[in-house]
């Protein structure tokens, strides 16, 4: 999704074409915040599938879990066909939620596991990507 931080330590994020984000971080330093905003500020690209990992991980935080429809719209893929592998694992621990898959109360308990499970199956869809921090790039 699209937020705007604003101030020292701020974080805003605009969705790109093709599922990526345009991520800027502002500098922690307040010194270097107060003294010059813009060039304090860091921009990083993060690529689809990584941004792909952070919907999935952000959604299973919360019992709504994942809008499918909004996943597809934005990666072109649906979360049900992107982790077919992790959904089977986990049967009994997801559940049909109001717009696509959602975490039961259990899973909300061990999502750890699940999500290294999710990032696991992912990487393997995208084997040729360079890896970095924040799951499968």
């Amino acid at each position: 999704g699209m937020w705007i931080g604003v101030g020292p330590s701020a974080v805003s994020s605009f969705p790109l074409d093709g599922g990526g984000v345009l991520r800027i971080q502002e500098t922690r330093d307040h010194g270097a915040y107060l003294e010059d905003p813009a060039a304090a500020a860091l921009e990083e690209t993060v690529p689809p599938e990584t941004a792909a990992f952070e919907a999935v991980m952000t959604a299973f935080r919360t019992r709504e879990g994942v809008d499918s429809r909004a996943f597809f719209a934005r990666f072109g893929i649906s979360p049900e066909e992107l982790l077919a592998d992790t959904f089977s694992k986990w049967a009994g621990l997801w559940e049909p939620g109001p717009r696509g898959p959602a975490p039961t109360e259990r899973l909300l308990d061990i999502l750890n596991p699940f999500l290294l499970d999710c990032m696991s199956e992912m990487e393997q869809r995208y084997p040729k990507r360079n890896r970095g921090p924040g799951g499968p790039k």
